[in-house]
């Protein structure tokens, strides 16, 4: 082998190997970009679940909120009803009275 093919083999192999780093050390590059893919998809994630919580909180608060506020409604509505159911009743306790009164039957039968 003569000097200059004895060179030209060094040079291939430095080449190559120049190669080779130089995938290496693009493939780690984009292995590290990966990698701060993935903690920025996890944070995402982490406050995409903390919103989702904090939703699903609130809208409970609400839901608890509403459901008393109904009930309250409800039960001042009931009262009221008995209210008047128990003055309608006295009416009419007050209006037969005064139909027997004028029938004559003075409250005796």
């Amino acid at each position: 082998m003569s000097i200059g093919e004895i060179i030209t083999i060094i040079s291939l192999i430095i080449a190559y190997s120049g190669a080779l780093i130089g995938i290496y050390v693009n493939l780690r590059v984009k292995l590290k970009e990966l990698d701060v893919k993935m903690i920025e998809f996890e944070k995402d994630l982490i406050n995409f679940k903390r919103d989702t919580f904090m939703s699903i909180e609130k809208m409970d608060i609400k839901n608890s909120t509403d459901h008393n506020s109904i009930s309250d409604k409800l039960d001042k509505l009931f009262d009221k009803i008995i209210e008047l159911k128990l003055d309608s009743n006295d009416r009419i306790k007050v209006v037969n009275e005064k139909m027997n009164h004028i029938n004559g039957n003075n409250g005796k039968e």
